[in-house]
């Protein structure tokens, strides 16, 4: 994990062999998680759920279930549709499983709102933690905004599509 400090903003960077996260903070809350291709990183911990987010990212690289217990996440700057949505991601596809974009629509009672669905995940500030990745199209896969391979490299570590 690489450490970097700004006036407001904590920055820390993630990573295993497959893919990195950074995890930006502000007051003790994770503002907002990013998922890149792997980098180098050194162990240096901002928050004291760094320890729970290294972990995890370790876990994944070794293809074993992941848990994110009660993650510090800010959420004020979401949307009640946005958050019910990835709430309701959050607890009721685990890891290893996918779901489509309709089927997530009739979890939240709004069974037309598929697309309403894709720009939530689209715009989703805690990728990973709310895990988009396991949204999937009926037809396929589907897309991933941060990099599309990303999506496959996830599943694949989740055991959803065999390497």
């Amino acid at each position: 994990m690489k450490t970097k400090r700004s006036n407001k903003i904590r920055v820390e960077i993630f990573s295993n062999a497959y893919f990195s996260l950074t995890v930006f903070w502000e007051k003790n809350l994770i503002v907002q998680t990013q998922l890149n291709l792997p980098c180098l990183s050194q162990t240096s911990y901002l928050e004291p759920y760094s320890k729970i987010i290294e972990q995890n990212i370790r876990i994944y690289g070794q293809k074993q279930t992941v848990y994110w217990p009660n993650p510090p996440l800010d959420l004020s700057r979401l949307s009640p549709f946005s958050q019910e949505v990835l709430q309701t991601l959050f607890k009721k596809v685990p890891f290893g499983q996918t779901i489509t974009y309709g089927q997530l629509a009739h979890l939240v009672g709004k069974p037309k709102g598929a697309r309403a669905i894709g720009q939530v995940m689209k715009n989703n500030p805690f990728p990973l933690i709310f895990p988009c990745h396991r949204v999937v199209k009926t037809t396929g896969v589907g897309q991933f905004s941060p990099l599309p391979q990303l999506k496959t490299i996830l599943l694949q570590l989740e055991g959803v599509f065999k390497t």
